[in-house]
């Protein structure tokens, strides 16, 4: 471990890891994990996604910076020149405006997903109450139906119980005229004698006259 790559990783980590940055960068667990970063020419200390800093190339802040540190004064001694004092500027960070885009185009779509959620569940209502309304229509629409069916059917039913009726009447009375028309004939007059009545009673001279003919025969 060299003194300079040493005092490098106090520097940065003193620098990067301080309490107002530590959140926003990407922190080496220890020199080691450092030092693995560097051999690999990887940034040690690099920012999280969804961050930018004063530091990144044509950086555009967006919206206030979230946290700053202030800038630094340091001094070192050059023996050919003595002390030379430099100032490393502070760093800003900021949200990255690409990612504040992307969240804004997500919560854009995810209202529109809303949206179009809310708006096929009022398309879905309103085609249930327009069905409920065409089944009591069409409900409404058959017992009246059924309703003129039955009436017809009970005119119908009604019709032939009165010509049945009619007929039976007629029929009744048909019979009862036919009845009245047949009179019973009273008995004949015939004489009591059995017939006999045909024979004249002949006196003495008419009978004594036949038997004579009876005899000259």
């Amino acid at each position: 471990m060299s003194i300079y790559s040493t005092m490098l990783f106090s520097g940065l980590r003193n620098r990067y890891g301080s309490k107002e940055l530590k959140k926003y960068y990407n922190q080496p667990k220890d020199y080691d994990d450092y030092k693995k970063s560097v051999k690999k020419g990887e940034q040690p200390y690099t920012l999280k996604e969804g961050y930018i800093s004063s530091q990144t190339p044509l950086h555009s802040g967006y919206g206030p910076a979230l946290a700053s540190t202030p800038a630094l004064k340091s001094t070192r001694y050059n023996p050919k020149i003595g002390n030379r004092s430099s100032t490393t500027p502070g760093i800003y960070i900021y949200n990255d405006p690409k990612v504040a885009q992307q969240q804004q185009q997500r919560a854009y779509q995810q209202q529109l997903q809303a949206t179009a959620s809310r708006s096929q569940s009022d398309i879905a209502k309103q085609l249930k109450i327009v069905q409920n309304e065409r089944s009591a229509v069409a409900k409404l629409s058959a017992d009246y139906s059924n309703m003129l069916k039955e009436e017809a059917d009970r005119r119908v039913k009604a019709q032939e119980e009165a010509r049945i009726a009619a007929a039976t009447t007629a029929a009744n009375q048909s019979r009862q005229g036919q009845t009245n028309n047949v009179q019973v004939q009273p008995a004949s007059q015939t004489s009591r004698t059995g017939g006999t009545k045909v024979f004249k009673k002949r006196g003495p001279s008419q009978f004594m006259s036949g038997i004579s003919g009876m005899v000259n025969v």
